[in-house]
């Protein structure tokens, strides 16, 4: 993992807190625990943000969808670059198995938060257990490094035809099949030029992007990525 520390709200519930500084000390990171006006939890590389995550438990979640306090933390959450939702258990299995009668909510709650999500550029992380999230979190993190890292070498590898705009990683993306500058535009608003070949290069890749960043991507560009 790169080198990385993390900041905790000292609101957190406090065993899942003891849980996650034990997992620290065990791998040698450092941590805070301090009061955060947004998240729950900062990972950092020196000063800088790398992720937010927010972490709700399944009533939680269900119980800020229907009070609407949900929608403001995601409204907050926009002012990091890299903003995640970790629920506890999946979403999708918890209202496919009819547990939500005990604490239900409607479509229309449940469209307006995945609304919120899309427009706030929030992405939804689903774990087991807390063990499950304290590693996803550093891991996330450690890939949107990576990302940034491959793109500054996509930066000085390209060739100078394709140097138009001024914008590298803008050019990058245009030089992709059947990518104009309007809708690279729109994907470099969601993803880095790395992550987005990478997403079209895994299985159901149309589904995913559509799903987690509310973006439509023609089969016809996905099956010319792979090709790449």
């Amino acid at each position: 993992m790169t080198l990385l520390s993390i900041k905790i709200d000292n609101r957190e519930n406090s065993k899942r807190i003891t849980k996650l500084q034990s997992f620290c000390v065990n791998k040698g990171i450092s941590y805070e625990v301090v009061p955060l006006p947004v998240a729950d939890y900062l990972i950092m590389r020196g000063d800088e943000v790398i992720a937010a995550f927010e972490f709700k438990t399944m009533n939680d979640l269900i119980s800020s969808i229907k009070s609407g306090h949900m929608q403001s933390q995601l409204n907050d959450m926009k002012e990091y670059q890299h903003p995640h939702l970790v629920i506890c258990g999946s979403l999708y299995e918890h209202i496919r198995s009819g547990k939500q009668k005990y604490n239900p909510f409607s479509s229309e709650q449940l469209a307006g938060f995945r609304s919120k999500m899309a427009i706030h550029k929030v992405r939804l992380v689903e774990a087991d257990n807390e063990p499950q999230f304290f590693y996803q979190m550093f891991s996330i993190a450690d890939r949107i490094i990576e990302a940034q890292e491959d793109d500054t070498g996509f930066c000085q590898a390209l060739p100078e035809r394709h140097s138009k705009s001024g914008d590298v990683k803008l050019d990058v993306m245009c030089a992709l099949p059947g990518v104009g500058t309007k809708t690279a535009k729109k994907y470099l608003a969601n993803m880095s030029v790395c992550e987005f070949i990478k997403i079209c290069k895994s299985d159901n890749a149309r589904e995913f992007i559509k799903d987690t960043h509310n973006i439509s991507i023609p089969q016809k560009l996905i099956d010319e990525v792979k090709k790449l």
